[in-house]
């Protein structure tokens, strides 16, 4: 219900202050989410992508948050503090279910599958 003049005023002024601003807003938001709740690229990218970020803009942020820690160190911390809730299941159940969680917590299958390499798994999952 506002008249376009004062819609374009507002966008103005918050340009101006640099109030909206994609790249802030996307660096600020990744950083956060990363330090709440470890996820892989896939699911920050989309994260970012709903919220209306221009994909050159998701690129970039991405590539700086996870400089700073690799997704793989993400998903090895990850897998580590969820392995052990998985200590009941069979190892080849175990491995799925982990394998599961982090690719919902949107890392690919590439740093899946040497996460799970590299995890210290219990003797009776060493062979599987």
């Amino acid at each position: 219900g506002f008249s376009s003049e004062a819609i374009e005023w507002v966008l103005d002024y918050l340009r101006r202050y640099n109030l909206v601003n994609d790249r802030a807003f996307a660096r600020v938001y990744a950083r956060e989410r990363l330090q709440q709740r470890p996820m892989g690229h896939l699911l920050l990218a989309a994260e970012l992508r709903n919220r209306g970020i221009p994909a050159e803009v998701i690129s970039d942020v991405l590539e700086s948050a996870y400089s700073e820690t690799p997704e793989s160190e993400l998903a090895a911390a990850l897998a580590r503090k969820k392995i052990r809730t998985l200590s009941r299941e069979t190892p080849v159940k175990a491995r799925k279910k982990l394998a599961d969680f982090l690719q919902r917590r949107g890392f690919t299958w590439d740093v899946v599958s040497e996460v799970l390499e590299q995890l210290d798994w219990p003797d009776a999952q060493a062979g599987e």
